[in-house]
């Protein structure tokens, strides 16, 4: 973390990571994983405790596509979010699903273009569905 940034130029990378976020998680709920993937930098990596790390665009979109077919298909799985917190280049949300109890993810922002993502889930086991 940067000290010495003033809060002004604090509360404009906020902005400007907002908007980024703001069109990701659309493009997410549509189902848009072209619109989706711009978000992410050429070499920004995703790791997740479903699937592993996917580094670069191609593997971001890969793990988008297997996680929109087989853990959130947008036909049958409706995701909530429960808190956004958002300073600087930093967004992180917690959520749930109808197939999730808890979900967090955190994404580092640089210059327009999201180059990190953490996320992780505490899935609903299908013999409590029941």
């Amino acid at each position: 973390m940067n000290s010495g940034t003033s809060p002004a130029m604090q509360a404009e990378r906020s902005s400007r990571t907002a908007v980024v976020m703001e069109h990701n998680m659309e493009a997410f709920a549509r189902g848009d994983l072209d619109a989706v993937v711009a978000d992410y930098a050429d070499d920004a990596v995703v790791v997740n405790d479903l699937f592993g790390i996917a580094r670069g665009r191609s593997e971001i979109l890969a793990l988008f596509e297997k996680l929109l077919s087989e853990v959130f298909p947008p036909d049958r799985v409706t995701v909530e979010h429960i808190a956004q917190v958002i300073t600087g280049g930093i967004a992180f949300y917690t959520w749930r699903a109808n197939n999730v109890t808890f979900g967090t993810d955190t994404f580092v922002v640089e210059d327009g273009k999201i180059v990190l993502q953490t996320f992780a889930a505490q899935f609903i086991d299908a013999e409590e569905e029941k």
